[in-house]
C-alpha cells in the first residue's frame, strides 16, 4: 500500500528539515504503511541537540511564568486537536477509539501540571553554621534527551517532556520507530502552533536500523546533561549504563505490562 501521508522532515531549531532517507510507519492493526517518515542519521542528530543547546540559555533564563504560559498554551493547543490526537492513535498505533480518548483527554492536564509546577516553591534550607544561612537552589541542566514508546505514545511522551522543558531544559525528542507521528511530530507540529520559541523542542524519527547509533548519540553526546528513557529493560540497562559512564542524570520507567484476561468463550485469534 502506497503511503497517503509523508513526513519526510525533521523538526529542528523551529523549522522542518528535509532529510534524504525514510521508512515505512506501519499500522500494526492492519499490517498497512500508514506514513512515510523521516530517518535520521547521526549527524543530523547531532544537529538537533546543536539546537538544543543552542536554545537552552534564552529558554532556561525565560521568567518561569512565562514558561508556564507556553505549557497552557500547549495543553490549550492539544484539547483543540483532540480529534485529530484520537485519529492518529488510531490510524497509526492500531488502538481502538476508548483508549484514544483516554489518552487524547489526558495531554492537556499533564501540561497544565506542568505549567503549575513553576508556582511551586523550589529548593531548601540546609543546617548551616551559626549566623549563617545555606541554600539548595534547583537549577534547570541544559539539553535533555528524551526516549519514548509505543504503548501510550502521546501521553508518555507528554510526561517526559513537559516538566523537564517547563523547569528551563531544553528537548531532544526521539519517539518509538513503531509511532514517530503520535509520539514525536505531532508534538513538533503542536508546540509550533503554540508559538514556542525554536530549538526549545527538537523532534528527531529513525527506522529501527539506525535506532542504535541514533540513541547512542543521544546519551553520549556531551552536550546532552539527562536522559528520560520509557521502554524495556534490555535497552533500559545499556542506557543507564552508558549515562552512569559520563555521570549524566537518567531517569528510566522500564518493563511495563499490558495485562489481558481471556475468557474461555474467548475468540483465541482475536485475543
Amino acid at each position: 500500500m502506497t503511503a497517503n501521508r509523508i513526513f519526510k522532515d525533521m523538526y529542528v531549531g523551529g523549522r522542518w528539515w528535509p532529510v534524504e532517507h525514510s521508512f515505512d510507519d506501519i499500522n500494526p492493526a492492519d499490517s498497512k504503511t500508514w506514513a512515510k517518515v523521516a530517518n535520521a542519521t547521526v549527524e543530523e542528530v547531532r544537529r538537533a541537540i546543536d539546537s538544543a543547546n543552542h536554545a537552552f540559555s534564552n529558554w532556561s533564563e525565560l521568567p518561569f511564568n512565562e514558561r508556564a504560559h507556553y505549557m497552557i498554551k500547549i495543553a490549550e493547543e492539544f484539547e483543540r486537536r483532540k480529534m485529530d490526537v484520537v485519529k492518529a492513535l488510531q490510524g497509526e498505533a492500531g488502538g481502538w477509539f476508548g483508549k484514544g480518548m483516554f489518552e487524547a483527554s489526558y495531554i492537556p492536564e499533564i501540561f497544565h501540571a506542568a505549567a503549575a509546577m513553576n508556582y511551586a516553591a523550589i529548593g531548601e534550607i540546609l543546617p548551616s553554621e551559626h549566623n549563617k544561612v545555606s541554600m539548595a537552589i534547583r537549577r534547570p541542566i541544559g539539553v535533555v534527551s528524551v526516549v519514548s514508546p509505543w504503548n501510550f505514545p502521546v501521553l508518555l511522551t507528554a510526561r517526559g517532556i513537559a516538566f523537564a522543558l517547563s523547569a528551563g531544559n531544553t528537548v531532544v525528542l526521539k519517539p518509538s520507530e513503531e509511532t514517530p507521528y503520535c509520539g514525536g511530530l505531532l508534538f513538533a507540529e503542536i508546540f509550533e502552533a503554540a508559538g514556542v520559541p525554536g530549538g526549545v523542542l527538537n523532534v528527531v524519527t529513525c527506522s529501527r536500523e539506525n535506532v542504535a547509533e541514533v540513541g547512542n548519540e543521544l546519551v553520549e553526546n556531551p552536550l546532552v546533561k539527562g536522559i528520560s528513557f520509557t521502554g524495556s529493560t534490555a535497552v533500559g540497562r545499556q542506557i543507564a549504563a552508558r549515562a552512569g559512564a559520563h555521570l549524566k542524570k537518567c531517569c528510566v520507567e522500564l518493563g511495563g505490562k499490558d495485562a489481558l484476561i481471556i475468557c474461555d468463550d474467548a475468540d483465541m485469534d482475536r485475543a
